[in-house]
């Protein structure tokens, strides 16, 4: 089933590493790193209408948490009529919670192929969506900044984990890796404090820390044991979401 979004991903990133080879060549470690940032660019800018609407309603349901609040206080022994009222109230202020979901499962088919695309160069594959044998083995050998783009700080491949298999500590893929995650963290993080400033005043403490904190210390572990172009799959995908939140913010805050 999975295989399904395979093809469209791979055309994106084969689109993205032939313009990427036009400055880099088709070899290099850095022009498939940046056909995998164009490929989260691509999908990213496509879902952003979307993840816009997905903020626009989690301030509208945020301004209305007093009027929540009160019809939980006047229902609080009345769930169906709670239900009924909250529904109303949110349908006369054009809420529409599940909303908020569309851009979330718009993104998982498209990650999950990008994972199987990213994961499907490996050794003695003749073929990876639209990518030949040719570019597998270009993909498998291409290094960026001395590390090569299937490799883990700890040694394992593309494969699976490296704590499953053999430990080889990497200074070289830890050199590159390490950056690239950190950055990626503190993104996420920063992403995490702007959603904050504007949650509703009754929003979870335990998803404000996890979205500052486990979150972006998962992803600075992750570096340890996932290969090098997925954390650079992470960092496109981070930074992205931040400039999006801001930016988005911004304009929202002035409409």
């Amino acid at each position: 089933m999975l295989a399904w979004f395979h093809l469209p991903v791979s055309y994106l990133l084969a689109a993205w590493h032939e313009a990427a080879a036009l400055l880099t060549g088709p070899a290099s470690g850095l022009g498939w790193a940046l056909a995998v940032v164009g490929l989260v660019v691509t999908v990213r800018a496509i879902l952003l209408w979307p993840a816009v609407a997905q903020m626009r309603t989690g301030r509208a349901v945020a301004r209305l948490q007093p009027e929540l609040a009160a019809l939980r206080e006047r229902h609080r022994d009345d769930p169906m009529a709670l239900a009924r009222a909250t529904t109303d109230l949110q349908r006369a202020h054009g809420v529409r919670p599940f909303a908020t979901l569309g851009p979330l499962l718009l993104q998982i088919p498209i990650m999950l192929g990008a994972v199987g695309v990213l994961h499907g160069f490996v050794p003695g594959a003749t073929s990876n969506g639209l990518f030949g044998a040719a570019d597998v083995a270009s993909f498998l050998h291409a290094r960026l900044g001395g590390a090569g783009l299937v490799q883990t700080v700890l040694g394992g491949d593309v494969q699976g984990f490296a704590i499953l298999g053999h430990w080889s500590f990497s200074p070289a893929v830890l050199a590159v890796a390490a950056p690239v995650a950190l950055v990626a963290a503190l993104a996420t993080h920063l992403t995490a404090r702007l959603a904050r400033r504007r949650q509703a005043p009754d929003g979870s403490g335990l998803a404000t820390a996890i979205g500052m904190w486990l979150i972006p210390v998962g992803t600075v572990l992750g570096a340890l044991v996932l290969p090098l172009v997925t954390e650079v799959y992470v960092l496109a995908h981070s930074v992205w979401t931040l400039g999006q939140q801001y930016l988005v913010g911004r304009y929202l805050d002035a409409h």
